[in-house]
Parts: structure tokens; sequence; C-alpha cells
């Protein structure tokens, strides 16, 4: 049978395309057999009944199954490191051999260092940075600097219009809190 096939077009085999041909169509086994003189074509009715009608669904749902089993195999691959060392142990002569396991033996020789005997040692600044002198600049009228510790140390710029009373309740409250300024 010469037809060209066409996946959107379905084919429907109607009674009067059966008589001209002269079809015969056999179910055994869940196998439909078409004969046409003296051609015959199976189809798999079971097969056929499995697969979704929408084409795309089906073929996303294979392309997912095997991008999963290729991502179980890569996951069960040893590394690349993995596998230099298993690879450079295979070919190594006895001498080398007897070379690396005295090593082995030496390392496990050594103690381990457990977490709780890590050291830490804290960094001491012996040296301390020589004191520089601020250059404060001319400030408006309307503002004016205090000191939060003496010697003209930590300056803080404030409106000169303050009662004393504002003024004093404000320096002690920054002096309180100069680790936040």
């Amino acid at each position: 049978m010469d037809i060209e096939e066409d996946d959107d077009v379905p084919l429907i085999l109607g009674r009067p395309f059966m008589k001209t041909t002269r079809m015969m169509i056999d179910i055994d086994d869940g196998v439909m057999k078409v004969r046409v003189q003296d051609e015959e074509v199976s189809f798999n009715l079971w097969e056929a009944m499995k697969h979704s009608k929408e084409k795309d669904v089906c073929f996303k749902l294979d392309a997912t199954e095997e991008a999963i089993l290729d991502v179980r195999k890569q996951a069960h691959r040893p590394s690349s490191l993995e596998q230099a060392l298993t690879d450079a142990f295979d070919e190594l002569d006895p001498e080398k051999e007897k070379e690396i396991e005295e090593c082995l033996k030496q390392l496990d020789a050594l103690k381990e260092m457990s977490p709780l005997e890590a050291k830490i040692e804290e960094l001491k600044d012996d040296e301390k940075p020589a004191e520089v002198k601020l250059e404060l600049k001319t400030l408006p009228s309307h503002l004016k600097y205090v000191f939060l510790e003496e010697g003209d140390k930590k300056p803080v710029i404030i409106s000169n219009s303050l009662s004393t009373f504002e003024e004093s309740s404000l320096i002690r409250v920054l002096k309180e809190n100069k680790e936040a300024i």
C-alpha cells in the first residue's frame, strides 16, 4: 500500500474502501493484521493504546526520562580525581608501592589534632599609631564643635542655638553612645 503518512489526518478505513480493496482484518493476540491483495501490515493494538494522543507530551516525557537516566549515570561515575588516583595505583611498580605504603604509615603515625586542640592566637598591636592632630574646618555661625573626649578628641558638630541645658544633655547622650558614632 502506497499511502503518504500524515500524522495530523487520521486514516479512516470506511466500508467502501474495504469493499473495493477486498480487505481482511484479523485481530489475534492484540495484533491487527490488514491484508490488501498480497501485502500485509500488522499493528500492535496494545502498543498503540499506550501512547498519548498529544505527541508533544509523549516526546517530553521520553526526553525527561532520558535526561534522568543520563544524570543517574553521571552521578554514579567516579570523579576525575578519584579516577586518576585509582588508575595511578594500577600502574605502580613494587618499589613505588613500597614507598607509598611507607608514607601512609608515617601519616597514620602522626597525631590527629582535634578541633578543640586548635589554638587561636590574638593579634597584639604593640605599636600604637601616633596621634594625629585634627584640622577642624571653619563652621558657619549657627554650628559649633564639641568634643566627646578631653584633649580635643572625637569632635562632633552641634547647633549653636541650643541652650546650656540642651547642649549638656546632648553631649551626655553622645558620650554614652560614642561607640555607635
